[in-house]
C-alpha cells in the first residue's frame, strides 16, 4: 500500500489513495521544503472549506487585517491587551477598561447579562455629552453630562439635573405600581436624611396626594405653595390654614386681593337650573349640621341671610358690640338692644344712644334717649333737617298711650309747612300762617260744659241763645266770659 509523508507529525503514514490522489499528493510534496532541524515549509494549507491559509502572524497589533493569515496565541494577547490598557479583557469584568476604547461603530447585543459586583461607565475627560443614546433618524434619547453632573431624555444636552422633553403629546412621565398601593415620586432633604414631600396615587381608590412631610426638626414646619410665576397663588400652611393670595393665612380660608374693584371671593353656579336656585355659602356646627346659610337666587336677584338653627338669631356686630339684632320671633334690636319684653313679636326695640349736634342734608335723625334726662323714661328722640327735635313721651303720666304727649324742642310746623300751617317757635310762640286758623272747642248745649285746667271753651247756650268764652284756671277754677 502507498505510504505518504506527513508534515504536521513528522512520519510516514500508510493511506489509500487513487492513482489521480497520488498524482496531486506527489505535486504537492513538489513544493515542500524539508529542512535539517526537522522544520517543514507549506506554501499555502487549505482545509476542507473555508479560506486558505499562508501565514501564522505573530503581529499584536493586526494590521495586516488579512484573510490569509492566523495569528499566534502571543498576538492574540497582544492586541486584547493593547485594547484593555495593557490589562486583560475578561468575561468576569475583573480588570476594567482603564484606557481610551474606541470600538468603532458597531451594534451590541447583551442578552442574559449578568454580572457579580458594580458596572461602571467612567469617561476619561467630562464632558456635556459623555454619554449619548440616539434614535435611528438620529434624535437625542438620552444624554449624560458629567461636566455639569445632568442626564436628560429627549434632549441633547439637559439644562437642570434631569430633564425629560417631548415634543410630541405623549405622557412624559409616568408613575406606577401596584393598583392598591401608592405609587409616588418624592422629594428628599439630603442633609437631614429624610423625605420632604411627595406626588403619591392610589388607583383603586382614586386617590392622589400632594403631601409635605415637612416639621420643625432641621427647619421651619413645612408648606405647599401652588405660584403663578414666582408669586404665591393659593398657600397651605403646616396649620393647615389655607390662604388665596395671603403668604400667611390665619384662618382655615384666608382670601385677600391687591386689585382694585376686585372682589377676594366669588361664589356662583352654573348648574342648567342655576337661575331658579341659589348659590352660596353654608355655616355648620361642630356635629356638621348646616346652621346658617347665605346665598342668592339669580332668576329674582333675592339675596338671603338665613339662620336655619332652632332659637337662633342674626347679630351684626361693631367691635364685639350688636349694633343690629334679629332674634328668631322677628323682633328687631338696634344699638345692642336684646330684650324685648314678655311676648313679643315683630316688634322693633332701640337701646339709649348720643343725640347728633349737627344738622345732615336731606335726612332726619331718630335715637332712643331719657326724656329731660330722667332716668326709667327712655324715648324716642327725631332730629330734623331744620334743626327740629321731637320727643314722644307719656309727660302727665294719666295717659293710656305713651304717645299722648308730644315733646318738640325747636321750630314745629302742622299744615303743609310751606303755605298753611300753624307754626310753633322754639319758645313757644303760636302763628296761623294762610289758611290756618284758631278754633277752641265749641259747643253748642244747653248745660254750661266743664272744662279741664288750662281748657278753653266756647259755648253757646241754646236755651237763651248767648255765647260764652269758659276758661278754667288752676287757681281761680272755671269761670266763663259772656260775648256781647
Amino acid at each position: 500500500m502507498p505510504t505518504a509523508f506527513n508534515p504536521f507529525t513528522g512520519k510516514l503514514q500508510k493511506i489509500a489513495l487513487t492513482s489521480s490522489e497520488q498524482t496531486e499528493i506527489r505535486d504537492w510534496l513538489d513544493d515542500v521544503t524539508l529542512a535539517s532541524n526537522g522544520a517543514t515549509t507549506l506554501p499555502s494549507l487549505t482545509l476542507a472549506s473555508g479560506a486558505t491559509v499562508t501565514e501564522f502572524s505573530i503581529d499584536g497589533t493586526l494590521a495586516g487585517n488579512s484573510d490569509t493569515a492566523v495569528p499566534t496565541e502571543q498576538a492574540v494577547k497582544t492586541y486584547a491587551d493593547g485594547l484593555g490598557g495593557g490589562g486583560d479583557l475578561k468575561a468576569d469584568g475583573t480588570v476594567p477598561l482603564t484606557a481610551d476604547w474606541d470600538v468603532g461603530n458597531f451594534d451590541i447585543t447583551l442578552k442574559d447579562f449578568t454580572m457579580d459586583g458594580n458596572f461602571l461607565l467612567q469617561s476619561v475627560a467630562d464632558s456635556t455629552t459623555a454619554v449619548q443614546v440616539n434614535a435611528n433618524d438620529g434624535s437625542k434619547v438620552l444624554n449624560v453630562d458629567t461636566t455639569n453632573k445632568r442626564v436628560s431624555i429627549g434632549k441633547a444636552v439637559g439644562s437642570q439635573k434631569f430633564e425629560v422633553c417631548d415634543t410630541g403629546t405623549s405622557v412624559v412621565i409616568r408613575v406606577a405600581s401596584d393598583p392598591n398601593q401608592f405609587s409616588s415620586t418624592e422629594y428628599y432633604d439630603q442633609t437631614n436624611g429624610r423625605v420632604i414631600g411627595a406626588f403619591a396615587a392610589k388607583a383603586s381608590t382614586g386617590e392622589f396626594r400632594i403631601n409635605n412631610f415637612h416639621t420643625a426638626a432641621g427647619g421651619a414646619n413645612g408648606y405647599i405653595d401652588f405660584m403663578i410665576n414666582s408669586v404665591s397663588a393659593v398657600k397651605i400652611a403646616n396649620n393647615r390654614y389655607t390662604g388665596f393670595w395671603e403668604q400667611t393665612p390665619t384662618a382655615p380660608v384666608h382670601a385677600i386681593t391687591t386689585e382694585a374693584n376686585r372682589t377676594a371671593i366669588r361664589v356662583g353656579s352654573t348648574h342648567a337650573t342655576a337661575a331658579n336656585r341659589y348659590a352660596g355659602i353654608e355655616y355648620l356646627d361642630n356635629a356638621g349640621l348646616v346652621k346658617v346659610f347665605t346665598g342668592l337666587r339669580g332668576s329674582t336677584n333675592e339675596f338671603r341671610f338665613n339662620n336655619i338653627a332652632s332659637g337662633g338669631y342674626i347679630d351684626l356686630m361693631v367691635g364685639s358690640v350688636s349694633k343690629l339684632l334679629i332674634s328668631n320671633a322677628g323682633n328687631i334690636g338696634f344699638n345692642s338692644a336684646s330684650s324685648f319684653g314678655t311676648n313679643a313679636n315683630g316688634t322693633l326695640a332701640m337701646a339709649n344712644g348720643t343725640a347728633p349736634t349737627t344738622d345732615i342734608a336731606n335726612q332726619f335723625a331718630m335715637w332712643s334717649a331719657d326724656r329731660g334726662g330722667t332716668a326709667g323714661k327712655a324715648s324716642p328722640h327725631f332730629r330734623c333737617e331744620d334743626g327740629s327735635i321731637w320727643v314722644f313721651g307719656d309727660f302727665g303720666g294719666n295717659h293710656a298711650s305713651p304717645l299722648a304727649d308730644l315733646d318738640i324742642l325747636g321750630l314745629s310746623r302742622f299744615g303743609d309747612s310751606t303755605t298753611n300751617y300753624t307754626s310753633i317757635n322754639s319758645t313757644g310762640d303760636l302763628s296761623f300762617v294762610g289758611s290756618a286758623g284758631f278754633y277752641p272747642v265749641r259747643l253748642a248745649q244747653s248745660a254750661e260744659p266743664a272744662a279741664d285746667t288750662g281748657e278753653m271753651i266756647i259755648w253757646r247756650d241754646t236755651d237763651d241763645g248767648k255765647v260764652y268764652i269758659i276758661y278754667n284756671d288752676a287757681d281761680s277754677g272755671q269761670v266763663k266770659i259772656e260775648l256781647i
